[in-house]
């Protein structure tokens, strides 16, 4: 079942497009999925050997990538 608003996200951050946090550019945030609570991404700090992560996040709280 598809949450409310779920259907825009899907448009506005599809599955697999890469992303960055308002408060950082340090990240390179990949958009996993969706839930009721936010959008689902996975992120890493490139270049630091650091493990993937995961979270919950709000839409206002991601900013496009710029294209290299």
């Amino acid at each position: 079942m598809k949450s409310e608003g779920s259907e825009e996200w899907d448009k506005t951050y599809p599955i697999g497009s890469i992303w960055t946090f308002s408060w950082t550019t340090d990240y390179v945030v990949t958009v996993i999925g969706h839930t009721r609570r936010g959008i689902k991404v996975s992120y890493r700090r490139p270049g630091t050997g650091h493990t993937q992560k995961a979270g919950i996040y709000q839409p206002e709280e991601l900013v496009k990538a710029e294209k290299s």
